[in-house]
């Protein structure tokens, strides 16, 4: 399904993967002390929505993309019921022990953290929860997230990967950089790294290893972008359950 013109090399390749999947997300917590709240929030969604942009572009620009509609329909649905479930049960899991040991809060449980979070700036920002704007950009950017990220880590990065190195290396990399990559979501409100953080990095590696191996199986990228969605959905059924509704 793809065939590449030009490849990223062993040097490049990585650090570019590490600048636009780590270091650049960590660049809304450096703004968030420097603008007022409301401007940091515009700030943010901005920020997300150009880099989803650069994510579909990249892939767009270094290789020869065809997605094909004629994908397995009974394997992705098993795949994406698998995720579905497999998310639900994870964290399920974990609030159910948190809740068990009369644990809370932000430091172990991820969708309180995320609850306070998004609170504490609206409450700074004086904007309120049902803000047509904060919605709608925020469904933007939830469908356009797997869309975005399925073409850049799949149809750019992994297969420039796999020119170099093995099938277990070029999935494994990306999978560990969005790990890393979601610790920057604790830093926004600099607030200390708990339990928490670890729940939702290992959550991370573990759905982006799937995703690869969904693409690898399917070769097609179309099939990686179902289970994706199918993830992100779970983790939002998951919000509304343990959290406050944020993950919508």
């Amino acid at each position: 399904m793809i065939e590449n013109r030009r490849f990223i090399n062993r040097e490049d390749g990585v650090l570019i993967a590490i600048f636009m999947t780590t270091l650049i997300y960590f660049l809304p917590s450096l703004a968030y002390k420097a603008l007022d709240a409301r401007s940091w929030i515009y700030f943010v969604y901005s920020f997300f929505a150009l880099l989803f942009i650069a994510y579909a572009a990249i892939p767009m620009v270094f290789s020869r993309i065809s997605i094909s509609p004629q994908i397995n329909v009974f394997r992705v649905n098993n795949f994406s019921v698998l995720t579905f479930a497999a998310c639900f049960l994870y964290f399920g899991a974990i609030e159910y022990a948190l809740k068990s040991m009369n644990l809370s809060g932000g430091q172990y449980s991820i969708f309180q953290y995320i609850d306070s979070m998004i609170l504490h700036i609206q409450g700074s920002a004086g904007i309120k929860a049902d803000n047509k704007f904060i919605r709608e950009a925020g469904l933007m950017l939830a469908v356009m997230l797997p869309v975005c990220e399925e073409l850049f880590f799949r149809c750019y990065l992994q297969e420039s990967l796999k020119r170099y190195y093995n099938i277990y290396f070029a999935v494994t990399v990306p999978a560990l950089l969005v790990a890393a990559r979601h610790l920057a979501l604790f830093t926004i409100l600099c607030q200390p790294m708990g339990y928490s953080a670890v729940f939702l990095t290992l959550a991370a590696f573990v759905s982006f290893v799937f995703f690869g191996y969904v693409y690898e199986k399917e070769e097609n990228v179309l099939s990686s972008i179902i289970v994706h969605f199918a993830g992100n959905i779970s983790f939002g059924v998951c919000s509304v359950i343990f959290g406050g509704g944020s993950g919508f």
